[in-house]
């Protein structure tokens, strides 16, 4: 028998269930009941029964959790003290965005981020995703991710947030699209328009179907994509509308006009676990990456305002393939 005999038990004991255990342990269901199928074996009594609510702890269970409990405990505590002799102060990082917002930061945001990182303050790896919003918030609800960029409201009392930035939601079109020469727009004025949006799942999909169907019209969507590329390419086609932020990376020959709606509001926020964050060195870690983040968030606001944005060397691309 070992020690991950052992995690095995009291993973299954603490999820009731064979299936939940071996989710959180990484490992399948048929691996995790034959390592507990052997530990009884050797041990000569059943640690389990089946119960319709799950698996549940015979008597005989019970008083052999409770022995090796500390054991566990002992062997954990001797694992986190190894890792941060091996990394010292290092932590890893597990970041992740909203569909969308990878795009507005552009192609070298991830490289940025971590050399700004290490230089005030030293992480052993970061790791970036991108998800809708929902399932990003489920991940921070479930300790899959640290830190995220997102937007509120939120939909669990255990996260928090910092505001990076505040603009507006803006028509994205073609210029020579009949709407272009409008100094702002309502949902109503787009009632005969076809759609790109981002995907089903991120905030500003659910609002533009409510604000849609509250002025009475479904929008006629035909493309949903969190690619800046492909949504500046279809925009081409001078057939079709984007609603996103106002700092949305735009390629030549597209123009964007003010949503004028009270739904126009684009909050950018970082988001994070109270859990995660509770001590003082993750505190400054969280003050280090929400100030890199309003100061690349002003550069771009900066860049638009003034003209000098450049969405080709924004994402690194020729003109040509376009």
């Amino acid at each position: 028998m070992d020690i991950r005999q052992f995690q095995a038990v009291y993973e299954v004991a603490r999820h009731g269930s064979i299936s939940r255990a071996a989710e959180a342990m990484y490992v399948t269901q048929q691996s995790l009941s034959g390592s507990v199928k052997t530990l009884e074996d050797e041990l000569g009594f059943q640690l389990f029964k089946r119960t319709a609510k799950g698996s549940v702890l015979t008597p005989e269970g019970e008083t052999f959790l409770e022995d090796v409990m500390p054991v566990i405990a002992e062997y954990e505590s001797a694992m986190k003290k190894v890792e941060r002799i091996k990394v010292g102060n290092k932590r890893y990082v597990r970041v992740a965005t909203a569909m969308g917002i990878q795009e507005i930061f552009g192609y070298k945001f991830n490289l940025n981020l971590l050399h700004a990182m290490n230089d005030n303050y030293s992480i052993s790896g970061f790791t970036g995703y991108e998800y809708p919003d929902k399932q990003l918030e489920e991940m921070m609800r479930d300790g899959l991710i640290d830190l995220a960029i997102s937007g509120p409201p939120l939909s669990y009392p255990n996260l928090e947030y910092n505001k990076l930035y505040t603009g507006r939601l803006c028509v994205f079109m073609h210029k020579d699209h009949p709407l272009a020469s409008k100094r702002s727009l309502r949902y109503s004025d787009l009632r005969n328009e076809n759609f790109v949006t981002l995907v089903q799942g991120t905030k500003i999909y659910d609002r533009i179907i409510d604000s849609c169907k509250k002025v009475g019209f479904h929008p006629h969507i035909i493309l949903e994509t969190s690619n800046s590329l492909f949504i500046n390419w279809r925009l081409h086609n001078k057939d079709c509308v984007y609603i996103g932020a106002d700092i949305t990376p735009k390629y030549k020959d597209i123009v964007s006009v003010p949503l004028d709606d009270e739904n126009n509001k684009c909050n950018i926020c970082l988001v994070y676990s109270k859990k995660a964050f509770k001590d003082k060195k993750m505190r400054e870690l969280l003050k280090i990456y929400s100030e890199f983040l309003k100061n690349n968030l002003d550069d771009i606001r900066r860049a638009k305002d003034s003209g000098e944005d450049n969405f080709e060397e924004h994402w690194m691309i020729q003109e040509k393939q376009v």
